[in-house]
């Protein structure tokens, strides 16, 4: 069964690699936020923002024309500024009880089997 974070990726060894990679950033970042009398008693939070294709010079490299991505379900792609205020929010008092959690930015992506 294909994993949903790679929904409409048949990039083979580079896309597992890529998720291997995602899921051990995902597990420092929860051992990180868990970690009693290190960062959270502090009032530091350990948060993991993962966008799919966002709109930047990259995602139209033409080197990368034979990887390109998919439009996920909202039709069209990730735009930075709210990457932005995503992060912004996670950096905000608001966000301080949140900590050891990954925000998916996906347009639905995820959501496709």
């Amino acid at each position: 069964m294909r994993d949903p974070r790679c929904a409409g990726s048949d990039h083979g060894q580079a896309g597992h690699r890529r998720l291997e990679a995602q899921r051990r950033v995902n597990a420092n970042a929860r051992d990180d936020a868990a970690s009693p009398g290190e960062l959270a008693p502090r009032g530091i939070t350990v948060n993991v923002v993962a966008p799919a294709a966002t709109e930047t010079p990259m995602l139209k490299d033409p080197t990368r024309a034979n990887v390109a991505p998919k439009l996920p379900p909202i039709g069209r792609f990730i735009q930075p500024e709210e990457v932005a205020a995503a992060v912004a929010f996670l950096l905000s008092g608001e966000a301080a009880a949140i900590t050891g959690q990954q925000l998916v930015i996906c347009g639905g992506s995820s959501l496709r089997s």
